[in-house]
């Protein structure tokens, strides 16, 4: 499923959030390495976060769920050297 991934560069990923509430009801933000969790985000309200991505690395949304009742406004993107 995320094969594609795997032929990206390297680079920094970023998460701004937007949010008004910091109630996340489970959501976050997963890094997995070869089937491993290396890394866990869960962002808060009027927050920036980095992250330097490997060439193996994938990462994993899981934030929509039934108990959100306020948006979460989450702006991600990905910087990559040339």
């Amino acid at each position: 499923m995320h094969n594609y991934l795997k032929n990206l560069p390297v680079g920094i990923d970023f998460f701004i959030d937007f949010s008004d509430s910091s109630d996340r009801n489970g959501g976050f933000i997963r890094y997995i390495d070869n089937k491993k969790v290396v890394l866990e985000i869960v962002t808060v309200p009027n927050s920036i976060s980095f992250v330097r991505r490997s060439r193996n690395m994938l990462k994993y949304f899981k934030y929509v769920n039934h108990k959100q009742l306020k948006p979460i406004i989450l702006v991600s993107g990905t910087i990559f050297k040339k």
